[in-house]
């Protein structure tokens, strides 16, 4: 119900394939299938705040997403939810 946003709920790569870059080019798939038909676009991904997800908020990072949001204790005590936003232009 946006003109431009899009959430990402899931992008997942075999953890016998991690490292080898198909991560990032899943995530730039996914920008360009999104700007594509705009001027830009806004993605948005939540995550967990638990230990066991610290890979994967590292990842969003290295997209070039932002940590724009954490809501303590969401999920569960001690796993909040945690929010990351990448603006990107045409």
């Amino acid at each position: 119900m946006t003109g431009r946003g899009y959430d990402v709920y899931w992008i997942a790569v075999d953890p016998t394939l991690q490292g080898k870059g198909l991560g990032k080019k899943l995530m730039a798939c996914v920008e360009e299938g999104a700007c594509r038909e705009t001027d830009g676009c806004i993605l948005r991904i939540e995550t967990s705040g638990r230990e066991e997800y610290a890979s994967q908020r590292i990842f969003y990072v290295r997209c070039g997403f932002e940590e724009v949001g954490r809501i303590k204790d969401f999920y569960r005590e001690e796993d909040d939810l945690v929010t990351f936003v990448k603006r990107r232009n045409s």
